[in-house]
Parts: structure tokens; C-alpha cells; sequence
């Protein structure tokens, strides 16, 4: 399954990057520009973290609470967007180490090309799927909280522009969603696992299914809970839709051998109707040619007879006369 998703963190809808960073390494961090305290040591599922920086960055920055308090105070503005946060979800088949690996090395790519601070922090994901039904395998997911402006080694400096909306914020975020494909499908060969991950939506795969639609968090806690929602009961119909497509496929690819045995026997057979019909019609144009080649024979035959019945006539007179004499 591929997801990547960007979203942003901002103080306009009530956000902060302290809090974020808490949340997602599942640690206890002070606000020092607030004063509020953002406890999450109690949160289950966190199974990593690990603070990724530029070189050259000044040594305060590899401890998470001065990081991300240094990255609120950098923002002046009471809208201002303090983080942002690659949302990803590792191959189910990769082990949690092997996935650690993956996504640092994804992580080191994001801050070379953009210079900024982030921290990465792997969860386990929900024993259950979105329609609370048993996965069955053990998977993980990934948040990599990033600085919004460059790390150097005064500090923050200016922000990261290519990645905000616009036409070129869109163009690095596809850049983005193809170069995690492009490592994970890496990963994945390194552990000699048969199996790739593809960026490309459904339709530019070839792939004739309509896509699903994204749950959200509340609409996944109420399936979860056994409560239908609205999007779930239209992912439900895709979903059937799509079985149910995979299904004639399969019944289409086990007759296709039938088919093509019959198809073979019916051209098989037109082709010798075919070979009949020029054949009959060349017995026809023969009998006909026979019956007239006869014909002529019978009546060269009866002119011949005619003429030595004449020959005998003529014959038969000049003998009489010179018996008269």
C-alpha cells in the first residue's frame, strides 16, 4: 500500500510544533514562548524517534524540546505555520528495524535538498483496519516533523518557500511522493523482499478501479466502534466493486483457454466451409465442361453417322444404275 501525505502546522488553527513534536515522539515537552506542557509519555504505539539535522547545525538542535521550542520562537506571526509533516506508511513486509532504516534514509534526503531540522518518529499501526476488522499483520507508520525554515549554524534562517501551495509547492511534493516510492522499492530489494510500492494514482497505473476516499480520523474511530459513516459505506461499494471486477476478471482469464480452443475450431471449420465451397464450385465448372465436351462428342458422333448413311445412299444409287445398263 503507498501513502505519503504533507500537511502543515499552524498556529491559526490553534497548532504548535511543540505540541506536534510531543505527540509524535510520544515525549514530554515544555512551551517555553506558552508555557503550556505537552505530555505524551503515556501514548501508546510509538516505537521510535530520532532527530535529523543539516550538517553543520549547532548542537542544541539534536535535543527535541530545544529544537522545536527554537523553531516556535523563530515565528513572529499568530498565523504563522511552525512545522510540517511528512505522513508516510512503511511496507507491511519490512521489520520495524528494517523500516527505521528506510525512513532515516528518506529523512537525510528531505533535509539535504531543503536544509531544514526534522525528527522522525515511528508508530505502530491499529491492530484493526478502518472497517475494525482484524489486519492480521503487524505494520507501521511514520511522521516526519519538519522545520519550516533552514537550520544553520547561527540558527534559523529564512523559510523553506518550494514547499508551500502554489504550483511549485505541488511539483515538490509529487517530487517527493515519487522519491519515497523510488526508496522504499530500494529497501525492499535490499531485503530480498518481491514486492513494490507505486506512487502513480490508479488510473495512471492502468488500473481500472475507482479509488477510495480518505476516512479521516473521526470517520475511522466510528468504524472502528461498528458505527457506519457515510464516506466508509462509499468505500465499501468501491471496494465491492472492485472484488467484484477482480472476480469476472479471474472467470475471464480461467475461459480464455476454452475461448481461444473455440475460436480456433470455428475458424478451423469456416476455413474449411471455405475450402468446400472451391472445391464444389470447381467440381460444378468441371461436370459442366464434362456434360458439354459429351455433348459436342455425341453430336460430331450423329453428324458422322449421317454422313457415311449418305455415302452408303449415294453408293447404293450408282450401283443400281450400272445394273440397269
Amino acid at each position: 500500500m503507498y501513502h505519503l501525505s504533507v500537511k502543515t502546522i499552524s498556529r491559526a488553527s490553534g497548532r504548535s510544533a511543540t505540541a506536534a513534536a510531543a505527540y509524535r515522539s510520544g515525549e514530554k515537552i515544555i512551551d517555553e514562548r506558552t508555557g503550556e506542557i505537552h505530555d505524551y509519555t503515556r501514548k501508546q504505539g510509538v516505537e521510535y524517534s530520532e532527530v535529523v539535522l543539516p550538517e553543520n547545525a549547532p548542537e542544541w538542535a539534536n535535543d527535541s524540546n530545544t529544537l522545536w521550542n527554537a523553531a516556535e520562537q523563530a515565528e513572529t506571526r499568530k498565523n504563522s505555520t511552525v512545522a510540517r509533516e511528512f505522513e508516510i506508511a512503511i511496507p507491511k513486509e519490512l521489520s520495524l528495524e528494517q523500516g527505521k532504516d528506510l525512513v532515516r534514509d528518506f529523512t537525510h534526503k528531505l533535509v539535504e535538498k531543503h536544509g531544514f531540522a526534522a525528527e522522525f518518529s515511528i508508530h505502530k499501526d491499529h491492530e484493526k483496519d478502518w472497517q475494525g476488522r482484524e489486519k492480521g499483520f503487524e505494520g507501521y507508520h511514520a511522521h516526519i516533523l519538519c522545520s519550516t525554515r533552514r537550520l544553520e549554524p547561527q540558527g534559523f534562517t529564512e523559510k523553506t518557500r518550494e514547499l508551500d501551495g502554489g504550483q511549485r509547492g505541488r511539483e515538490e511534493v509529487e517530487y517527493w511522493r515519487e522519491q519515497w516510492a523510488k526508496t522504499a522499492n530500494e529497501h525492499l530489494k535490499e531485503a530480498q523482499i518481491d514486492k513494490q510500492i507505486d506512487h502513480r494514482s490508479l488510473k495512471e497505473q492502468g488500473i481500472d478501479r475507482e479509488p477510495t476516499i480518505h476516512l479521516g480520523v473521526a470517520a475511522t474511530a466510528k468504524e472502528r466502534r461498528g458505527e457506519e459513516t457515510e464516506i466508509g459505506e462509499a468505500n465499501r461499494r468501491i471496494e465491492k466493486a472492485y472484488e467484484q471486477g477482480l472476480k469476472e476478471r479471474k472467470e475471464l482469464e480461467e475461459l480464455s483457454p476454452v475461448i481461444t480452443r473455440y475460436g480456433i475450431c470455428i475458424r478451423s471449420a469456416l476455413e474449411d466451409r471455405e475450402r468446400l465451397k472451391k472445391l464444389t464450385e470447381k467440381m460444378d465448372r468441371g461436370a459442366d465442361e464434362f456434360v458439354r465436351r459429351f455433348e459436342a462428342m455425341q453430336k460430331q458422333k450423329e453428324m458422322d453417322r449421317q454422313r457415311e448413311l449418305e455415302q452408303e445412299r449415294l453408293f447404293e444409287r450408282f450401283r443400281s444404275r450400272d445394273m440397269e445398263r
